[in-house]
């Protein structure tokens, strides 16, 4: 298993190169763990649709993509660590389900690190706290390969969100982890970067509880 930090990126450069880890990891045993933080970009997955997504769209402020990843709208912007497992579900003969199950109970188990308690809903697809959601998640199975993947709200600007519907949802309240840290000592421990290895940690450790069969 493998991790990467790819630092700040521009999506489709990204989503290019997962398209073209896909040739590579279709029908591997191998895990790849891609870690980053996008450059201001609004998305809408299969479902999405401009017309209903968007509230206000500056061009200048925004990307907005259409993807072929599962959902409707959500937002990426520095301070939001947005991770993309890659592997072949196929070869480990691991159904969608309960992969989304398994990175739901990492992001928990991770945010639990930082004293955060928090549920999850596959039919919502997300994470959430007390006080909204802070993990969003939209996959695309790609010749087994998992492309696509989570986000969680680190440190981002929850403002950018008022310029769409995040996931069809008017009123879907929003978290962040930074806004649970009570001191400036906490706020200095909470990054995209140091979040993403401890979700690694953990996601590591609920792997090792898989049954491959």
């Amino acid at each position: 298993m493998r991790l990467i930090w790819w630092g700040q990126q521009n999506y489709e450069k990204i989503q290019q190169l997962q398209k073209e880890k896909v040739v590579e990891l279709a029908g591997q045993q191998q895990v790849e763990i891609w870690g980053l933080e996008f450059e201001p970009t609004v998305t809408l997955g299969l479902r999405g649709r401009r017309e209903q997504d968007l509230k206000i769209c500056n061009d200048q402020q925004f990307q907005v993509l259409q993807t072929d990843r599962g959902g409707r709208a959500t937002l990426h912007s520095p301070g939001q660590l947005v991770i993309f497992p890659m592997l072949d579900l196929k070869s480990y003969k691991i159904g969608v389900q309960n992969f989304v199950e398994l990175l739901f109970r990492t992001t928990q188990s991770c945010l639990k690190k930082y004293s955060v308690e928090s549920h999850w809903k596959t039919s919502e697809a997300g994470v959430y706290t007390s006080l909204g959601k802070i993990a969003f998640c939209g996959l695309k199975i790609d010749s087994g390969v998992v492309r696509h993947g989570l986000s969680i709200n680190i440190s981002n600007d929850l403002k950018l969100f008022d310029s769409l519907v995040p996931c069809g949802n008017s009123a879907l309240s929003l978290d962040r982890l930074i806004d649970h840290c009570n001191d400036q000592a906490s706020h200095s421990l909470v990054s995209p970067e140091l979040f993403l290895q401890d979700w690694f940690e953990c996601f590591s450790d609920e792997w090792k509880r898989v049954s491959f069969s």
